[in-house]
């Protein structure tokens, strides 16, 4: 499952594909003082980072793959200095 839903923290693991964005920008919308864990993520698809762009939720662990902190930071999801 490339997110597993907490109380109030969202972790995407590997590859989040389209088909998790609606889902995702629900969980935000209806989950007050929602996070979103980056650590085990790897690939986002454009509409999960749309969601981000959009929501803005908090980032509670950044990724490790250096490309897709770039694009975060490129969002303004992240910011450069996180």
């Amino acid at each position: 499952m490339p997110i597993e839903y907490k109380t109030r923290v969202a972790h995407l693991i590997d590859s989040v594909a389209v088909e998790e964005a609606q889902e995702l920008f629900e969980w935000i919308e209806n989950t007050p003082a929602s996070s979103i864990n980056l650590k085990r993520c790897s690939h986002l698809h454009t509409s999960v980072l749309q969601t981000l762009m959009y929501d803005k939720p908090k980032i509670t662990a950044l990724p490790t793959d250096p490309l897709l902190l770039s694009w975060l930071v490129a969002a303004d999801i992240v910011s450069q200095g996180d």
